[in-house]
């Protein structure tokens, strides 16, 4: 089963998600408050996955926090951006690739990946960017350093959310906890790599 939330759910829908699925509270906290991190918590039941997803919007990068809960049989995502996994609902709907028999675990791996994959736009934009205040570098303009230090510092942040990603993804190659198998470690490489 697949529960996917889009929005941020108010105090009683995460009532509701504790009650009905038994997330713990504290992973709860960090939905509703937001800006967290990316990590990955093992509770009894049930993991809990925190990744970051890179968007450009008018002009500047911004991260979108998106929470992940993975129980025996069960995926939770609650995230903002309505289109993000519409290619992996695509692949469920049409029944392409494994993904409809793979299990919860090769589903979270699905979900990671298309939110990882979610950043290769953006550094396309930003090496749009650097070329273009190349070639106006070349012609002679005039002072460029604001534009140039705020590509740059934007580059910096994607690097360092890509990073933090990749540590929590580290820990999915090689899971300490039981739900996690180990029987999908060659897709998380993937994963992996792709945030690398």
């Amino acid at each position: 089963l697949w529960l996917d939330i889009v929005g941020q759910p108010g105090l009683e829908g995460l009532t509701a998600l504790q009650q009905t699925y038994g997330l713990h509270q504290l992973a709860l906290e960090d939905v509703q408050n937001g800006g967290q991190s990316p990590k990955l918590e093992g509770f009894k039941d049930h993991i809990y996955l925190v990744l970051q997803v890179p968007a450009w919007r008018d002009g500047k990068l911004r991260f979108e926090q998106l929470n992940l809960f993975l129980a025996p049989g069960l995926v939770i995502s609650l995230h903002a951006p309505e289109q993000l996994f519409d290619p992996v609902r695509g692949r469920l709907e049409g029944g392409r690739g494994i993904i409809r028999g793979a299990g919860a675990e090769y589903l979270l791996y699905a979900l990671s990946d298309t939110a990882v994959d979610h950043g290769v736009p953006i550094v396309r934009v930003l090496t749009e960017l650097l070329f273009e205040l190349e070639g106006r570098v070349a012609n002679g303009d005039a002072d460029l350093s604001q534009e140039i230090y705020g590509v740059r510092r934007e580059l910096s942040a994607l690097m360092r959310q890509s990073q933090r990603q990749g540590e929590l993804l580290r820990d999915l190659v090689n899971p300490e906890h039981e739900l996690l198998t180990g029987e999908h470690a060659v897709y998380w490489r993937d994963c992996l790599d792709h945030a690398q």
